[in-house]
């Protein structure tokens, strides 16, 4: 059975029958089913393709940037740097370990925002010299957001691994790799020293 299915309850016995997919939760309430529907600030979609709430989350952040353009514009630039941390870079890296794109498409939708939040905190909107954007962001010291999403991920497994996230056990998702062949060490005296002026090759 595939599809994401949408209902006001967030808590609910339900059945489904072999023939008919839809999915009646207890007082015989149908859920509806749809292409996507928002959790706890995703949108999930059907066969977990995330162009959906990638476009959702960076029309949100490029109206942001748009907002503090307008508003913001004579502030230092430290201000201008924190504003955008704090209300743009935040939206569109929320959840990121859930969702982290693999399409190029979204890749690139999320680095569009960037690249003007980045215009906004220095006030340069007019350069066009190729790779004046990336030098722009070494100034002030912003990674790409895809080796961000990098870290977080390896972040968010170190903690599954040291068991510090309650809801995740590191022995029901990680298996211990061991090696094909066990290595023996040797000592030095398994090993036989010879001289070569002994060995009959004069």
């Amino acid at each position: 059975m595939t599809g994401v299915y949408a209902s006001a309850a967030r808590s609910a016995t339900f059945s489904v029958s072999r023939t008919n997919p839809s999915i009646t939760i207890l007082g015989g309430s149908v859920l509806q089913r749809v292409s996507n529907n928002p959790y706890l600030g995703i949108e999930f979609s059907e066969g977990l393709k995330w162009s959906t709430h990638i476009s959702k989350i960076t029309k949100k952040a490029s109206s942001t940037v748009g907002f503090l353009c307008r508003n913001l514009s004579h502030c230092p630039t430290a201000c201008r740097r924190n504003a955008y941390l704090s209300l743009v870079r935040s939206v569109i890296e929320y959840g990121a370990i859930v969702w982290d794109p693999h399409l190029q498409q979204d890749i690139d939708r999320l680095d569009r925002v960037q690249r003007q939040g980045v215009r906004f905190i220095t006030g340069d909107y007019k350069s066009r010299t190729p790779g004046c954007v990336t030098q722009m962001m070494l100034n002030q010291n912003l990674p790409s957001l895809q080796e961000r999403r990098k870290h977080l991920r390896l972040a968010f497994l170190f903690k599954v691994v040291k068991g510090t996230v309650p809801a995740i056990y590191a022995d029901s998702y990680l298996v211990p790799q061991q090696p094909k062949h066990a290595i023996r060490v040797m000592t030095f005296k398994e090993h036989t020293a010879s001289n070569i002026l002994d060995s009959g090759h004069q």
